[in-house]
């Protein structure tokens, strides 16, 4: 996975020098984020009511915090259940056994009954459950160019996809973005909330810088094949670009992006089927995210089934 997700007890943080302790190794770009466990606003509440503080260290604090939010995207954006009457640690225990975290984080007692624990006192970025990378080796099959970055998807609203050689009736194409629009199709952000874009160059080659793509023709011929892979109440724009201006091959999103070494496509032939997924540094997925976003012509075909 290229996050993975902690629950960490706010009340183990009740200074300046635990707050940088503790939040110090979360951030998207060191593939660990904090659960919204409970939703952030309530998470920072309880933290900020046990805080041992004078009130510039307060500041210092809630500053803090508000930059790796923000940031560092350190906090993961969906929510789970929390039932507000019970203990903070109940309910990792009662939440670890339906929908596992990583690890909880927490001080040492006898009411938490897994054994993905880590008390404060063994705390570290080196512990071993702590573990976690935003790089993935990866096979260019199906399940392993999507599964790796489901925790990103679902926390994302806008999702870009970028492959120069996406060619919209080609199953090595069609076949991954099926999965991908399935694993977007279950958003807990909720789909009216997400918005889908795909971005490749005009079908010019440096061979054949002229040989470019007929926009009747691709909307046509792969509006259809599109079309049909779609899941209900999903919409995707798609965006051409100049053949020079496009070579590498990303999704971004706006709380992170990654980079595919050989693109958005499988290959099972045995001579090209092996690819690596990178995290992006964060002043570089903010630039691409925001080219992209920003620096694009309107979309020359808009699919959806809602």
């Amino acid at each position: 996975m290229i996050f993975k997700e902690y629950a960490l007890d706010p009340t183990l943080i009740n200074n300046w020098d635990k707050c940088r302790a503790f939040l110090g190794p979360f951030g998207v770009e060191n593939g660990r984020q904090v659960s919204s466990f409970p939703k952030y606003k309530k998470w920072k509440d309880l933290l900020i009511r046990n805080l041992d503080a004078k009130p510039k260290e307060k500041l210092m604090i809630v500053e803090y915090l508000t930059n790796k939010r923000n940031s560092e995207k350190s906090f993961v954006t969906k929510s789970r259940t929390y039932i507000n009457s019970k203990e903070w640690l109940k309910n990792a225990d009662i939440e670890q056994s339906s929908n596992p975290f990583q690890a909880v984080i927490s001080t040492e007692n006898n009411t938490y009954n897994h054994n993905n624990f880590i008390s404060d006192n063994d705390f570290s970025d080196i512990h071993a459950l702590m573990e976690a990378n935003v790089n993935a080796p990866i096979c260019r099959n199906v399940r392993e160019l999507t599964r790796h970055i489901i925790p990103l998807l679902d926390q994302s609203r806008t999702i870009i996809f970028v492959d120069p050689y996406f060619y919209g009736t080609k199953n090595k194409f069609l076949d991954p973005l099926t999965q991908f629009l399935k694993i977007i199709a279950n958003n807990p952000q909720g789909l009216k909330r997400v918005s889908i874009q795909y971005h490749h160059n005009d079908g010019g080659t440096i061979a054949n810088p002229t040989d470019i793509h007929n926009i009747d023709d691709i909307v046509k011929r792969w509006g259809e094949k599109i079309q049909s892979i779609l899941p209900e109440n999903v919409a995707i724009q798609f965006h051409m670009w100049p053949f020079k201006d496009l070579h590498n091959r990303y999704i971004l999103t706006d709380v992170y992006g990654v980079s595919y070494g050989r693109g958005l496509s499988k290959d099972n032939s045995g001579f090209a089927d092996k690819d690596e997924i990178l995290g992006l540094g964060l002043e570089v997925w903010r630039e691409r995210f925001g080219n992209f976003l920003n620096n694009v012509a309107e979309p020359y075909m808009e699919l959806s089934k809602l």
